[in-house]
Formats: C-alpha cells, sequence, structure tokens
C-alpha cells in the first residue's frame, strides 16, 4: 500500500505545531439507512449517499486522484441502473461495517460488481448479484490487479444466471498476476462465495462455461495470477475452483495454493485445473460432492501441467449410493505443456463412496492417466481409500511409468490396476 504523507496544523495537544497523517479516509454514509452527515475535518472526508451507490463511485474517484481508504459504513447499495462495475484503483483500500452491515447489490447494467486494481484490498462486506443480469461481465468480482487482498467478504452469486445471455462463470475471477516478474500472491481469505442452486442432471460439463465461485484465467498480457486460498468456503455452482491454463504456451495460467478451503454441493466437479502451471492443496481441504448426480464428473481433476501436489484433502462422495464416478482424475490427454508430462503427488488424502461398475468395467477411486496419458513420476502415498464395492482403488493407466504408492489403506476390497511400465506398489493394504 503507498500513503500520502500529509503535514498540517497541530491542534491537539502531545504534540508539536504539525500532525502527520496518512493517507485520506473517505467516509462513505448510507443517506438511506439514517447514517448520521457528521462532518469531518481533513484528512478525514465524508461522502453521503442516498443508497444507490452513487457516493461509493465519487470515493472511488477521488482516492484515483489520491490514493487512501475508503470505509463504507452500514447499509443496503442497490447499484443504480446504468451503473457500471465499482473500480478500485491502485493503492486504495476498501472496507465495509461487517459482512452483514454493508451490503453491495448489483444491477442489469453491468454483472461485475467490484473490478480490483494493483495493491487492493476488499474487505468487511456482502457483495449480492440480482436475478436481473446485463450482458457486460461474467464474474461478480474481478480481482485483476497484482496483487489484491479480498477477505472478510460473502459473494452471494445464488440468484445468477449461468446459461445463456448473460451467463455469469465465476464468483471471483483471477487473471493478471505476479509470475515471471516478482512472485507477489493474491490473498483470498476468510470468504464465501456462493453459486447458483443447479438441479441435478443440469450441471455444466464445459469448464470454459462453468459457473465456478474461484476460476483463474490467462491474463493476456504474459503474467500469471498466484492465488492464496485459506479459509474460504465455495458453496453450489457448477464447480468450486476451475483454472484454465494456455494450451500453446508452456505454464501460462493462473495457479492456486489452497489450506482450509471447503467446496460443498458442486453440480459438476470440486477442482478442476488444465494447462495451470500448478495446483497445490496445502492441507484441511474438503470436497463434498453427490457422485451419483449424472451432472458429476468427478471430485477433483488435474490435467496438462508439469506439477500437482494434493495434500490432506477429503473427498466424500454424499450420493445415495455408489458414484460410478472416480474421485481424482490426473491426466494429459493433450500432452502438457511445452511436451513436459504431468506429474503429481496425492498423500495424506481421504476418498470415501468414489468407484463404481460401469457396464462391467470396474471404475477405479483414483486414476492416475486415462489410456496412453503421459504421467511421470506421481506418488500417492498415505492416503486412506474407502469405496462402497470392490472397485479398484487406484488405477496407473499405459502411459503412467516410474509412480509409486505406497503406505495407503483402504476398506471395501479391489486391488489396484498396474499398466504402466516401471511403476512400483509396496506398503499398500487393500481390505
Amino acid at each position: 500500500m503507498v500513503w500520502t504523507l500529509y503535514t498540517g496544523t497541530g491542534t491537539g495537544g502531545g504534540g508539536g505545531s504539525t500532525t502527520d497523517h496518512f493517507a485520506p479516509k473517505y467516509i462513505v454514509g448510507n443517506v438511506l439507512a439514517g447514517d448520521p452527515a457528521i462532518p469531518q475535518a481533513f484528512p478525514f472526508r465524508y461522502i453521503p449517499d442516498p443508497g444507490d451507490g452513487t457516493g461509493i463511485t465519487l470515493a472511488l474517484s477521488e482516492a484515483a486522484i489520491v490514493p487512501g481508504d475508503i470505509w463504507v459504513r452500514a447499509g443496503t447499495y442497490t447499484k443504480a441502473v446504468g451503473q457500471t462495475r465499482f473500480v478500485v484503483p491502485p493503492n486504495t483500500r476498501v472496507w465495509g461495517a461487517g459482512e452483514e452491515c454493508t451490503i453491495i447489490v448489483g444491477n442489469a447494467t453491468d454483472n461485475c460488481i467490484w473490478e480490483c486494481g494493483d495493491e487492493t484490498e476488499l474487505a468487511w462486506m456482502t457483495v449480492r448479484r440480482p436475478a436481473a443480469q446485463g450482458l457486460v461481465g461474467t464474474m461478480v468480482i474481478n480481482a485483476k490487479g497484482h496483487p489484491t487482498a479480498i477477505h472478510h467478504v460473502q459473494v452471494d452469486a445464488s440468484l445468477v444466471n449461468p446459461r445463456g445471455a448473460g451467463a455469469m462463470t465465476a464468483g471471483i475471477l483471477y487473471s493478471r498476476g505476479g509470475l515471471p516478474f516478482d512472485f507477489l500472491w493474491n490473498e483470498l481469505n476468510n470468504v464465501k462465495i456462493t453459486g447458483p442452486v443447479i438441479a441435478p442432471g443440469a450441471g455444466e460439463q464445459d469448464p470454459l462455461l462453468m459457473f465456478a465461485c474461484i476460476r483463474g484465467e490467462l491474463a493476456g498480457d504474459g503474467t500469471i495470477a498466484l492465488v492464496n486460498v485459506n479459509g474460504v468456503e465455495c458453496i453450489h455452482g457448477d464447480a468450486g475452483l476451475v483454472s484454465l491454463g494456455d494450451t500453446v504456451l508452456p505454464q501460462q495460467g493462473c495457479s492456486f495454493s489452497c489450506g482450509r478451503l471447503l467446496i460443498t454441493q458442486p453440480r459438476t466437479v470440486g477442482i478442476y485445473a488444465d494447462f495451470a502451471p500448478f495446483f497445490t492443496s496445502a492441507g484441511q481441504s474438503v470436497v463434498l460432492m453427490e457422485g451419483d448426480d449424472a451432472s458429476v464428473q468427478t471430485g477433483v481433476w488435474l490435467r496438462n501441467a508439469f506439477q500437482y501436489e494434493l495434500g490432506s484433502t477429503l473427498v466424500i462422495n454424499v450420493g445415495g449410493g455408489p458414484a460410478l464416478k472416480s474421485a481424482v482424475i490426473i491426466d494429459s490427454p493433450a500432452g502438457a505443456p511445452g511436451g513436459l508430462p504431468t506429474r503429481c503427488n496425492v498423500h495424506e488424502c481421504t476418498f470415501i463412496g468414489w468407484g463404481g461398475d460401469d457396464d462391467g468395467t470396474p471404475i477405479p477411486v483414483v486414476i492416475f492417466g486415462q489410456g496412453a496419458d503421459l504421467i511421470v513420476g506421481a506418488k500417492m502415498v498415505n492416503c486412506n481409500v474407502d469405496s462402497f464395492g470392490a472397485w479398484p482403488p487406484i488405477r496407473l493407466g499405459v502411459g503412467c511409468s516410474n509412480s509409486i504408492v505406497s503406505l495407503n489403506v483402504g476398506s471395501g476390497g479391489g486391488t489396484p490396476d498396474v499398466l504402466g511400465i516401471g511403476n512400483e506398489l509396496a506398503h499398500n493394504i487393500w481390505a
């Protein structure tokens, strides 16, 4: 954060003839909610808002000239018709009065409500998309700055239209980022994102069109976004987290490092990453799926990248019977970026209620490589694999080589399928 130093004549005690202040504080009060318009001494600036977001827009415009803090007081701010997204200028932070107190409601002019620039922060509010939508913007929050911090925010996209004209594909979208220049990370902490409730069997299968609570895409300027996700809950939608990279240039796409990530009731897939440089689930992540729904593809699907890490992740099928799906698929059907094979480490994970039998063909709980997918040096260590039947706990495909499966336990029966060459199975107990 860049601060502007103000030096003025001090009138209070305990100091000399001058007082140093940080950057200006823009205070937005909701007149509709009865906010008192109390005059503020410089560098504090009070801006009344009639409840339609025009006061917030004014504060943002002034902060674009002189960066500072914007405090949005309690009340509901329903954006006026014709008003475009709130753009947080560089070196500015916007704080509400609390997630239950400051509520920002969008309009049908621009589906995006907040766009965060470089070195910005958004916190302590609820951001809500109404059912009425426009044709501009496919995300609720566009975190396009480098870096951004979003915390203690509730994103309510339960009424969005994930299909057809004006379709929405993201609760929060990340693109531009810290690689290859300075390795700065975006921070997404203590955030709850609620997507639309999608009927069983109606989930979107195309990752480009899925409504993902969190989405990563190419920036278009040669940079790669890095996002640290911690204490985040994703509910409903087609997917919890989707990250898509460049299919031509190697390792170009958004990368996520996740800890304490809860994804519950996505209709198609919990986590999907393709051509992203890397994905890391560092611990205490949970994916809850209805695996017996025809829309469900898998719990976690990681594709086409040089390295993936899946650790301390619980992937559960909460459906009423055998999933007839795999909990985790790691593959490389198009060849990894730059010709590199996909590598992965799966460790300290638990997979419950997955696998099945499709027309006599056993469906394994975990798949390393489908068909001739090139998977090299993959590892599955210290995992618990429980299924409803005697399905293979893991399959190493014909293109999977020099991989290790060890120190795992399981119940429900089944023996691993080992189709590749040079793979090792050791110290496993498949009850």
